[in-house]
């Protein structure tokens, strides 16, 4: 038996130390086809399995606003060559980050196993995790992990193995879009549907939701089908409404929504770590939102001096900056 696993995570995560863990000496590198960005790849063997692993290019989202954002989303919605599956690669001592990357993985319908790596870093700074809580909400197999010495690894090679195994029908991922969202895309994804989807490897959900953020290649695919009139009269019409509702674009409500997922996710799921940490960790997702919904015009927007002034409660009581 054999499988390709695609290996996605933000930069600074240890995906690189994650990947030569799993592969050892066993790697060949070329460049992504049309383009100069490295292309990775590397193989085990396990129970019988020979087990492919492309590196993804490190990315915060699967926006497509980069060219290595591309690059991920493109290999994970390819018509040929998809993935068998992903392991996405979060930093669990700022988990809140990474699984937003994890959730619009997971919204391809790329089934995914989440490697929870740098766990001292976490515990170093009094974070814990629940991994069977996290495991439960996310639906998939979550593999607590130290890349740099080498922990965890021969777990998360049986995981893949085992995911790599599962025969039958898997539940597919849905993101509670809410009361707004949910009749929009539903109504997208059913006339995408009624004419026979866009492209092998997306579903018409998740061409929905793509075609709403406003990606290229699906606004590409939905012309070629002669589906434009149609979805965007469905978005004028339902979007519209949506828009005058909240006071912003649509885009914007879909960020926030998918956030929102995520920041309840960790919520359930990461141990208290104390409120100067939740409020740094609050106030730099906030920040992360901005630039992601800004990122088009800017992708050098830095951001810095996020501090803490003062705080009240906690175990070590009140503490204001000198």
């Amino acid at each position: 038996m054999r499988g390709t696993v695609a290996l996605a995570g933000n930069p600074n995560t240890g995906k690189t130390s994650l990947f030569n863990e799993l592969t050892g000496s066993s790697q060949h590198v070329g460049n992504w086809p049309g383009v100069t960005v490295e292309r990775k790849e590397g193989r085990f063997s396990l129970s019988g399995v020979d087990v492919t692993v492309v590196d993804l290019p490190g990315t915060y989202s699967l926006g497509a606003a980069s060219l290595d954002e591309q690059i991920a989303a493109d290999y994970l919605l390819a018509r040929r060559d998809r993935p068998d599956l992903a392991v996405v690669v979060a930093d669990a001592s700022n988990i809140e980050r990474s699984l937003y990357l994890a959730v619009q993985v997971l919204e391809t319908g790329t089934p995914v196993v989440l490697a929870l790596n740098m766990m001292d870093s976490a515990a170093d700074r009094g974070i814990t995790i629940d991994v069977d809580r996290l495991s439960s909400l996310l639906g998939v197999p979550v593999v607590p992990t130290v890349a740099r010495r080498g922990e965890g690894t021969d777990r998360l090679k049986s995981a893949i193995v085992a995911e790599l195994g599962r025969s039958g029908p898997r539940d597919r991922f849905s993101l509670p879009w809410g009361e707004r969202l949910s009749p929009l895309f539903d109504a997208l994804e059913s006339r995408i549907e009624s004419a026979g989807g866009l492209h092998g490897g997306m579903t018409p959900r998740t061409a929905a939701v793509k075609y709403v953020e406003g990606d290229a290649q699906v606004a590409a695919a939905v012309e070629a089908a002669g589906l434009r009139a149609d979805l965007d009269s469905l978005v004028d019409r339902l979007g519209g409404r949506i828009e005058a509702e909240l006071g912003y674009d649509l885009q914007t409500a879909v960020i926030e929504r998918r956030w929102g997922f995520v920041s309840g996710v960790t919520a359930e799921s990461v141990g208290a770590t104390g409120v100067e940490m939740e409020a740094l960790t609050a106030v730099q997702v906030g920040l992360l939102t901005i630039y992601d919904m800004c990122k088009a015009a800017d992708r050098g927007m830095v951001i810095e001096d996020v501090r803490l002034l003062e705080k009240r409660g906690g175990k070590s009581g009140d503490w204001r900056a000198p």
